[in-house]
Order: structure tokens, then C-alpha cells, then sequence
């Protein structure tokens, strides 16, 4: 009976999944990852500091996400957003080197699919502009990059028209 047993469970354990390839996402939003299409659009804020900024946001899959609890852990990787407009960087300022957090499955299934497993929100990229009327309608290129520890670089990109925030004085 024991042989028994073991030929009828030994064969059931699932193989594992193989890895995803490295990937990652770029979007925007404030306190949750808002998906960005070509195309749409994306709010050009006025800050509390009198510059002009994007909210960036990125997914991530498949390389070591860091430690999001230690700034100076040495595995962590550096991301990048930057605004493109008629071939110019308007980026200021964008690139930070934490750890990326670990996303929660089953808040958004679509990415859930993609096989997303780490996100950082709500990131900062600060623009050279003297006003939100410079870009108001203009299309620009916003672009996230993210270096790992080992220096693999991913990047993703959205043909995006910026709009004025409304809450912009």
C-alpha cells in the first residue's frame, strides 16, 4: 500500500513557473499606480515650493527590488523619470536609489496577469519650466529608467499630453 500512495501523489507537484523577464512599467499617480497609455494624458503640477512637476510611478518584475526599508542598502536600484518635449529633457530632478515595495495581488488583476511584483508611487519629476502654460496641451515623452544593483537598465516610455492640474494656482 505505501508503494501504492507514492506512485499516485509523487507525480502531482506542480512544476514552477519560469521567471518573467525583466521588466518595468512607467505611470503616474500620487498614493496608488495609475496606468499610463500612449496617448493620454498626464497632469503638470505647480508645487508647494513654486516649481512645476509629472508624478511618476513604475512597476517592476524579474531583478532584485532592494531594500525599501534602507535607503543605503547596497542592492538597491536607482529609478529615473524624465520628460522629454520636442527632443529637449525638461528633468530637473527624478532619479532616486531605494528599494522598491512589494505590490499587493489582487488589487488590479491586469497586473496581477503581467506578473508585476514590486512598485514605487508617487515620485517627483521636477521640470525646468517657468510655468504650467509652457506644456498646458503639448505632447511630451515620459520615460522611467531603473538601473539595478548589478547595472542591467530597463526602461519604459508613454507619448503623453500634459494637462494643467486643477489645483494649480
Amino acid at each position: 500500500m505505501p508503494l501504492l500512495v507514492v506512485l499516485l501523489f509523487g507525480g502531482c507537484a506542480e512544476e514552477p513557473s519560469p521567471p518573467l523577464e525583466p521588466a518595468v512599467e512607467v505611470g503616474s499617480g500620487e498614493l496608488a499606480f495609475a496606468s499610463l497609455v500612449d496617448g493620454g494624458e498626464i497632469l503638470v503640477v505647480h508645487g508647494p515650493q513654486g516649481g512645476y512637476h509629472l508624478v511618476g510611478s513604475v512597476r517592476a518584475r524579474g531583478f532584485d527590488p532592494g531594500d525599501p526599508e534602507d535607503l543605503a542598502a547596497p542592492n538597491n536600484p536607482v529609478v529615473a523619470f524624465r520628460t522629454w518635449w520636442n527632443g529637449e529633457d525638461l528633468t530637473l530632478t527624478g532619479a532616486y536609489r531605494q528599494g522598491l515595495d512589494p505590490r499587493v495581488d489582487g488589487a488590479d488583476t491586469a497586473s496581477d496577469a503581467a506578473g508585476w511584483t514590486h512598485e514605487m508611487v508617487g515620485r517627483l519629476c521636477i521640470l525646468d519650466i517657468p510655468d504650467d502654460d509652457v506644456l498646458a496641451g503639448q505632447s511630451v515623452t515620459f520615460e522611467v529608467e531603473v538601473t539595478d544593483a548589478g547595472g542591467s537598465v530597463y526602461r519604459d516610455a508613454r507619448t503623453l499630453t500634459v494637462e494643467k492640474d486643477p489645483r494649480n494656482l
